[in-house]
């Protein structure tokens, strides 16, 4: 299992990201594989979209994403949340963002080894692979 990070989304679907093409051959290279979001990256997604893109294509990209025909949505249970006020707290001098820490969370519950994510704060997880720095 892969954990995607929103910033693997929006390059993704941006064409114009310096990243598009790097996250296109990830999920080409990868389709076969167990990917997973949480539903907190969906919202980070969509609000990011939302501010940035037209809002019908943020309706668009948000059925594309909402269908889990590219990543399975996570449900973030109310301890993971918990958790991630306990991890702001230890990154306090980081400014790690609430969404950022919620994934940390969840991965940590979940016990997963792999993420693709562009965001540095991900070099905080320990043992934990970040397949974006591969390519």
């Amino acid at each position: 299992m892969i954990f995607l990070d929103s910033n693997f989304f929006i390059s993704l679907f941006i064409s114009k990201d310096a990243k598009h093409q790097q996250s296109k051959n990830f999920l080409v290279e990868h389709s076969k594989s167990r990917l997973l979001c949480s539903d907190n990256v969906i919202l980070e997604v969509l609000n990011w979209l939302s501010k940035k893109v037209a809002p019908h294509k943020t309706s668009e990209i948000g059925h594309k994403l909402l269908d889990e025909s590219i990543a399975k949505i996570v449900p973030l249970e109310k301890s993971d949340k918990e958790i991630a006020l306990t991890i702001i707290k230890k990154f306090k001098d980081q400014q790690l963002s609430y969404v950022d820490a919620t994934s940390f969370a969840l991965i940590q519950r979940l016990n997963l080894k792999q993420i693709f994510s562009y965001d540095s704060d991900f070099n905080l997880l320990k043992n934990i692979e970040n397949l974006a720095l591969q390519n």
